[in-house]
């Protein structure tokens, strides 16, 4: 499916049209403080919050209307936004000097960052984005909500810069326990599978290989791409709920495509949180370089996200949806490659989560494919069906559906996800929308290399063999394998029901 841009160069747009459905509010407190009795949406803002400090923002929407109706928890940086534009930075940091002013948040600018996919072939047209950051002069936040919606109206296409969460375990940040450890790999498929296709995964990096049990088909695109996996006390306890995200997805991967190989790459900043800047940041430098090298991906697995703030009562209908990683889709689109192919989330919710909902990204949300359908294996369906996990965000923007739940896969050595838990031994049960995603990633490649098509026309091939889900859940189509020896466009069984 070719993704259409309908921003210009100076007009508001660039997000679509939705009914907004929602999770439930929030009270917002200071970053050291979270909620009583979290919601998923809340625990996972408070600890991405925690975890960047002072210059991030959890917002509940109740008290800046960031969403309009039935709220969901997100975060965002306190101290810059984000223009889709042409303009040079000092053009668009006078631009946000102005409109600072205009709302009355006295602030000082201190930084303006450009980042560019306009020279990757075919996308020569797609706007870069410039992220301009401030110092607030009052000792009070600047309203970044109102800053973004001020700017848009005034025709500067602009969004917060969300803190993202990587979409794993049913409530994100693993506060049920964490990873479970397992001594049983997963059932491996033909090692010649996925053969010759390169997949990109962006996320948290990968832990230096004595604390990891790494596949061979992954490697890190660079040294950067390490993570850190326990930097402080207490130690022998992960920093981040995320830590062992990315080996984790590898080694789903590995489990579906053996064959392909997996290049993975850190999209964290400094403080192991993901935003909409540091994420576009990452995944712009390299599609370039590989762009240049003429080594582009077919495949490029994105397991993080957020929702989106409405815009406001000024642009009814409108999201503000995170204008880095819509410029990523944009540029990945037009250059016609590869495909981008993101999890749905996991707050149990029909409001948006990005970039999974972006036109151009396939979007994967997760099935349980041990419950109520006597099947034998998590990893697999006869009827290439399941139940919705109970996690898993759904709605007509969800394009595909894949297993997500107690899928054993490879993860850190040696740490434990919360003081006194148990250790994991370099493999461990997940679970979430972030281990779906991988799943199709893995089949998309499957079917290029047996075959020799685009990724495009792989997934429309692969989309066109499974089972098209109910409208309860949005409709899209589920593409469980029904067994691991069987191929990526296997019928089903055609007496098994359908049950998602």
């Amino acid at each position: 499916m070719r993704y259409q841009s309908i921003r210009g160069r100076a007009a508001v747009g660039g997000v679509g049209i939705l009914t907004v459905l929602g999770l439930l509010p929030m009270v917002v407190g200071p970053a050291s403080a979270g909620p009583t009795n979290p919601t998923v949406g809340e625990a996972v803002t408070h600890a991405l919050v925690a975890a960047s400090g002072s210059v991030a923002t959890a917002d509940d929407s109740t008290a800046t209307g960031c969403m309009t109706s039935n709220p969901q928890p997100l975060a965002y940086r306190n101290d810059r936004v984000v223009l889709s534009t042409w303009m040079d930075e000092t053009t668009a940091a006078d631009t946000v000097r102005l409109a600072l002013h205009d709302i009355g948040a006295p602030a000082a600018i201190t930084g303006t960052e450009t980042i560019a996919m306009n020279d990757i072939h075919g996308a020569e047209d797609v706007a870069p984005i410039v992220s301009v950051s401030f110092r607030s002069l009052s000792g009070e936040p600047v309203p970044i909500v109102r800053l973004t919606r001020h700017l848009r109206l005034d025709g500067f296409p602009s969004s917060p810069d969300y803190l993202l969460s990587q979409s794993s375990g049913p409530s994100e940040f693993w506060p049920n326990g964490g990873p479970k450890p397992t001594t049983t790999p997963a059932p491996g498929r033909d090692p010649a599978i996925g053969s010759g296709i390169t997949i990109f995964l962006y996320d948290t990096g990968l832990p230096p290989f004595a604390d990891a049990n790494i596949p061979p088909n992954v490697s890190r695109l660079t040294l950067a791409d390490d993570e850190t996996p326990d930097a402080r006390a207490p130690f022998g306890v992960v920093d981040l709920g995320s830590v062992g995200h990315t080996t984790a997805i590898a080694g789903v991967i590995n489990t579906v495509a053996p064959g392909a190989i997996v290049e993975a790459a850190r999209i964290t900043d400094n403080t192991g949180v993901a935003t909409d800047v540091s994420a576009a940041r990452r995944m712009a430098n390299t599609l370039r370089q590989a762009d240049a090298a003429q080594s582009w991906p077919g495949v490029i697995v994105n397991a993080f996200g957020s929702p989106a703030c409405d815009g406001g009562p000024g642009l009814p209908g409108v999201e503000m949806a995170p204008l880095g990683l819509e410029m990523v889709a944009e540029a990945v689109d037009k250059h016609d490659e590869a495909l981008v192919v993101a999890s749905a989330g996991n707050r149990s919710s029909s409001r948006r989560f990005y970039p999974a909902a972006f036109p151009s990204v396939v979007s994967i949300g997760a099935l349980d494919a041990m419950r109520d359908t006597g099947n034998v294996s998590a990893w697999t369906s006869l009827s290439r069906t399941a139940p919705k996990a109970a996690f898993s965000n759904y709605g007509g923007w969800v394009k595909g559906w894949m297993p997500g739940v107690n899928l054993a896969t490879t993860h850190v050595k040696g740490y434990r996800f919360e003081v006194n838990g148990p250790v994991i031994d370099g493999l461990a049960l997940v679970e979430g929308s972030s281990f779906s995603a991988p799943i199709a990633g893995g089949l998309i490649a499957e079917l290029m290399a047996a075959h020799g098509w685009s990724a495009n026309q792989a997934w429309e091939e692969l989309r066109g063999s499974g089972v098209t889900c109910s409208s309860a859940i949005g409709s899209g189509v589920a593409l469980a394998l029904t067994s691991l020896n069987s191929t990526a466009t296997t019928p089903p069984v055609a007496a098994a029901p359908v049950e998602c």
